[in-house]
């Protein structure tokens, strides 16, 4: 079976050197994007150092690798 990508790039498209390119790191220390909200109460989130905070229930969510864990069991009652 032959494969549509060209020389150094994977069946989807993307060389290894782009790939890399799209894992870097969100910086969450400005204003939080619109459409980001807490998953318990749909509040408004702020953001905070290494925490994203929503500000009608309290609850903090972590942010891992730059990642934010909006997971309601992991967060943290304000």
């Amino acid at each position: 079976m032959k494969s549509d990508a060209g020389a150094g790039e994977t069946p989807g498209g993307i060389s290894g050197r782009r790939a890399n390119e799209t894992k870097r790191k969100f910086d969450w220390s400005g204003d939080v994007p619109e459409g980001v909200v807490c998953p318990a109460c749909w509040g408004a989130l702020g953001a905070g150092a290494k925490t994203l905070v929503c500000d009608a229930c309290g609850r903090r969510y972590p942010v891992v690798d730059g990642i934010p864990a909006l997971i309601v069991e992991r967060a943290e009652r304000g």
